[in-house]
């Protein structure tokens, strides 16, 4: 089990921005949140989530479920901000990946095998993180591990062993030619995006009341691309980033002044 110390640091809650490994789906800091590694062998694969709780201490589990029916938990909290659901679609499929979306005051994470899709996590609170994974390739167990700063992270382990190989997953995202982006904060904002060839980009940034505080395009290269976005001042924006026909619509927050 990996537990975690309170780490002293600004308050922070947004979707896609989670910035790890390849796989990271979940990262806090916070304590009363507990994740595990599960990782039930070669031949089977993660069918589903199964929500628990609570139990006498408060404590909700999430689940992960086999085909061969074998489950252990890997995440737990006790905090009333995250709710955990099960996710077990009949026929049984594996897992694909993970989608995130906002609903109200709600991030949620749905998991997906394909066929249909489910909530499996909700949070509302601050210093939580949840991110997208889209693979080709089932989804056969989870991996748990602390990174300096008291930062822990749950990813997701795939039968294509595309964990810790970034170069691979590049190739294929390439090869695939998929157009993807996501917004980073850290010390200060930027896109990292993944265009699939030479291109130009529009980028617009609005606040979370319609105001535009950015609006320029920006020449890609095939591969990755890193763009910082020069907005200043706390609060919560929007960036509708277009390539081609495509449209993506990123919501994020500043919680601290940008320093000039």
């Amino acid at each position: 089990m990996v537990k975690r110390s309170i780490l002293s640091a600004t308050l922070l809650l947004t979707v896609g921005t989670l910035m790890g490994a390849p796989g990271d789906i979940f990262k806090t800091w916070w304590r009363g949140i507990y994740v595990q590694s599960f990782t039930p062998g070669p031949s089977v694969c993660i069918k589903g989530l199964k929500a628990k709780g609570p139990d006498a201490d408060g404590f909700v589990y999430l689940q992960a479920v086999t085909t061969a029916g074998d489950s252990g938990y890997i995440f737990k909290t006790w905090w009333r901000g995250i709710q955990v659901q099960t996710f077990l679609p009949d026929p049984p499929h594996c897992l694909r990946g993970f989608n995130t979306r906002i609903s109200g005051e709600w991030v949620i994470l749905e998991a997906y095998n394909g066929f249909t899709s489910g909530e499996v996590l909700k949070t509302r609170h601050r210093g939580t993180f949840v991110q997208e994974f889209h693979g080709d390739c089932p989804i056969v167990g989870f991996l748990a591990r602390e990174e300096p700063g008291g930062w822990i992270y749950l990813s997701v382990d795939t039968a294509c062993g595309i964990l810790g190989d970034t170069s691979a997953l590049q190739v294929e995202e390439k090869r695939k030619g998929n157009f993807s982006v996501e917004v980073s904060t850290g010390n200060s904002p930027k896109l990292l995006v993944f265009a699939p060839e030479d291109g130009v980009m529009e980028v617009k940034v609005y606040t979370s009341g319609g105001r535009l505080v950015l609006n320029e395009r920006r020449e890609l290269i095939a591969g990755r691309n890193t763009i910082p976005l020069k907005v200043a001042g706390k609060g919560v924006y929007v960036a509708v980033v277009r390539w081609g026909e495509e449209r993506k619509i990123l919501r994020f927050i500043l919680s601290k002044e940008k320093r000039r």
